[in-house]
């Protein structure tokens, strides 16, 4: 850092309009204050606050398992909006970014401190006020504005629709699965699985994942029959060369040899649930493993379809993989149902301010 940096980070606060807003948000059971508007020709930007669960940043030298590490993944900001209405007058999200409020961000910092000599400040009993910032996203919300004017929000009448959000709950429930082969007998009942999550508000919800079967999933077969699938071929040939697609081939069976050996399979979980979460299983050994630390990774993500669309208990039956090789020979293996998770689709609502 030196002067002539901190100089060009004051010039980049320099704006042509600015609104404070000041305001908390309670909504779909999270916090969220909008600090303010600002404008610079047709470019404007809205700062929110969005009070998250603390979270603990992957540390390669501290994490002793998988367990831990996906465990203190940060996940993303779920503050972006794809649009803002004020009257007739609708602005398309252009581009949004969120991090972790932090001390070392001279950025933030300098933006918050202008608007603080603007008269922002935030409400009485505010849950941001005492809020460790290890707990604060802040989310720049970008829009285009034609008219280059800022919206007008005081007369209550700002909507925002909000993009889609990921929800997750952790669940860590072990579970023996038993593992089903082609002679083996239909089974005549699930086995059940209790758990709870908190829903938006907070309220404790009791589900049930019934899980119907765990067969095998000959993971190298379903590799062969895509590449030899003359329909698969022609879509991708439309955007790589005959060459290009030999050696994506190529390179799939590397991966695969890595994370399932051949006479390996991976295991596929139908299972029904009594909350609408898709669920997601581990293998117990490879939860409580110890991280690969590589230069450069890669992955390939395989999905299953139940083999019917209702399950035992008549809800729908979904699938979940376990990305664990397992023998031929193997009859059954511990797991956890690890988490529950479901995507919030975009929904629009008028901003209570």
């Amino acid at each position: 850092m030196n002067f002539e940096n901190l100089s060009e980070m004051v010039r980049m606060h320099q704006y042509e309009e600015v609104k404070i807003i000041g305001r908390d948000v309670c909504t779909h059971g999270k916090n969220y204050h909008f600090a303010a508007m600002v404008r610079n020709g047709d470019a404007m930007q809205v700062y929110v606050l969005e009070q998250v669960e603390p979270r603990r940043r992957w540390n390669p030298e501290g994490d002793r398992t998988m367990r831990q590490q996906m465990k203190g993944t940060v996940s993303a900001s779920t503050a972006f909006i794809n649009q803002l209405k004020t009257g007739s007058q609708v602005l398309q999200a252009t581009t949004a970014q969120g991090s972790s409020l932090n001390q070392e961000d001279t950025q933030l910092l300098l933006f918050f401190a202008k608007l603080m000599d603007m008269g922002w400040k935030l409400p009485q009993d505010s849950p941001f006020g005492q809020a460790d910032w290890s707990c604060v996203e802040c989310c720049i919300n970008s829009f285009q504005v034609p008219s280059e004017k800022l919206p007008e929000w005081e007369n209550g009448c700002l909507s925002a629709v909000w993009g889609p959000q990921m929800q997750q709950h952790a669940i860590e429930k072990p579970v023996l699965l038993e593992i089903e082969d082609e002679t083996s007998q239909p089974r005549s009942h699930a086995k059940e699985l209790a758990f709870s999550i908190s829903d938006d508000s907070g309220k404790l919800q009791e589900g049930v994942c019934y899980i119907n079967s765990v067969r095998r999933v000959d993971v190298w077969k379903q590799d062969q029959e895509r590449y030899a699938d003359p329909e698969y071929k022609k879509r991708v040939l439309e955007y790589m060369t005959p060459e290009a697609f030999e050696d994506m081939k190529k390179q799939s069976a590397r991966i695969l040899e890595q994370s399932c050996p051949r006479g390996m399979y991976f295991l596929c979980v139908e299972y029904e649930c009594t909350l609408d979460y898709n669920l997601q299983f581990y293998a117990s050994d490879y939860l409580e493993s110890a991280p690969e630390h590589k230069a450069s990774a890669s992955a390939i993500m395989f999905h299953a379809k139940p083999e019917s669309d209702k399950g035992m208990h008549g809800l729908e039956l979904k699938a979940a993989i376990i990305q664990m090789p397992v023998s031929a020979d193997e009859t059954q293996i511990w797991a956890e149902l690890f988490q529950a998770y479901k995507v919030v689709p975009e929904r629009e609502e008028v901003l209570p301010f």
